[in-house]
């Protein structure tokens, strides 16, 4: 995995080159069966809950997945792949504007949950 790529994807991230169609069929079957699982455990997980409470994990949880998903917007505004792509097709400005508003936008933390 590419410099990169460490700070964005996780450990458990699979890079390969297919050397024939059925190496692609096995991949997509394998892509498929991971899908399938994470729908179904997305159907049996709880949602976590914030909370005002300062001892409650609510309020942990919630500053984890929100500084997770930061640092991981943070790294693929880095990415000039992503940015070289969409400047081809639509220009610097337009492309800057899409990263940083649309793509990989950020909201800080809310008052009261710091």
């Amino acid at each position: 995995i590419p410099e990169w790529g460490r700070n964005i994807f996780s450990d458990f991230c699979i890079q390969l080159r297919p050397e024939s169609p059925e190496h692609v069929g096995r991949f997509l079957k394998y892509a498929l069966a991971l899908v399938h699982f994470h729908l179904q455990f997305a159907r049996l997980a709880l949602p976590v809950k914030s909370t005002d409470d300062a001892r409650g994990p609510g309020k942990e949880k919630t500053r984890e997945i929100h500084e997770s998903h930061a640092r991981f917007s943070a790294n693929q505004l880095r990415n000039d792949k992503t940015r070289q792509i969409l400047e081809k097709r639509f220009g610097a400005d337009t492309a800057r504007e899409y990263m940083e508003r649309m793509m990989f936008d950020v909201e800080p933390f809310p008052p009261g949950r710091s």
